[in-house]
């Protein structure tokens, strides 16, 4: 990089208490020197009132001059940042996008939203993707809340973000699921004017999620089904977290009374509950597979 480049990108670069610095000490100097330097290139009486003028008005120029070249780059800078965002978001496989609350209209979507719901730029608008949208699932801060509800929530304030997944059908009659994760834009007496969010098409992990959950389903039914006890037994809380239903059948005992602190250890033989309850407490914080009789 050469120097000048350097220079100019220190110019950019600098910081808003530093370049207020360099104004005041500009300014100073100015007003400190300029009228030894102007009456004393014209020592005539006659001048004066005209030379402060002129020397009001080159301070006012000079100055804005500068105050531009600052702005326009830094203007330059943020739609150079915005560019590169927008480039990261699309090649992640996502869409950004900005609304406004007050028009309850999207001002900006990314070109990726036409592969996503099958509608352009200019057609995203609220009422549209609405129609699209067959199911909502809230997540994170807003589980738990209807979609009203957390709107409502997200226009007062009261609600940083905004995260939910949709299950929707394009506009060429194909179902997908979508991410959608948004934060709040504040206007400058802190209201909240709109929110920055980004679109991910999240098909596939649902579909990979509601295959395991399937299996999970066939699994369980299996081992039911079976004469075994399958179970999950948290040792902090000495308690099992889980614990199939069969067990009932096979030991007697319901199964509120085995998610019980410590039930299982309570009714542990008493020549074996000693012995069986450290090994298994042992092992179990090794982190080791083990079988046991008891």
């Amino acid at each position: 990089m050469s120097r000048r480049a350097e220079r100019r990108r220190g110019l950019r670069s600098l910081p808003p208490d530093k370049a207020v610095l360099v104004y005041a000490l500009v300014g100073v100097l100015w007003i400190l020197f300029s009228d030894a330097l102007l009456f004393g290139w014209a020592d005539l009486p006659q001048f004066g009132q005209q030379l402060s003028t002129v020397k009001g008005l080159a301070f006012v120029a000079v100055t804005s001059a500068l105050l531009w070249v600052v702005l326009r780059h830094r203007e330059r800078d943020l739609i150079s940042h915005e560019e590169l965002y927008r480039r990261a978001i699309a090649q992640a496989g996502a869409v950004a996008y900005r609304d406004d609350i007050r028009t309850g209209q999207y001002t900006h979507a990314g070109e990726g939203v036409r592969a996503l719901t099958g509608l352009a730029p200019e057609e995203f608008t609220g009422e549209r993707f609405r129609a699209l949208i067959r199911e909502v699932v809230m997540r994170g801060r807003c589980e738990g809340l209807s979609p009203a509800e957390a709107r409502a929530r997200l226009h007062r304030g009261d609600l940083p973000a905004w995260e939910a997944d949709y299950r929707i059908v394009t506009r060429g009659g194909e179902e997908k699921w979508i991410s959608d994760v948004a934060v709040t834009m504040h206007g400058a007496g802190g209201e909240v004017t709109g929110s920055l969010g980004i679109l991910m098409d999240i098909t596939d992990r649902k579909r990979v999620e509601q295959e395991l959950r399937r299996s999970e389903e066939r699994y369980r039914r299996l081992v039911e089904a079976v004469s075994v006890v399958p179970w999950e037994y948290d040792p902090a809380q000495a308690q099992f977290t889980y614990i199939a239903p069969q067990v009932t059948e096979i030991a007697g005992h319901t199964l509120e009374e085995w998610h019980r602190p410590r039930f299982w250890e309570e009714h542990l033989h008493p020549e074996d509950r000693a012995a069986t309850a450290r090994a298994c407490g042992e092992l179990s914080a090794r982190g080791e597979d083990h079988t046991l009789e008891y």
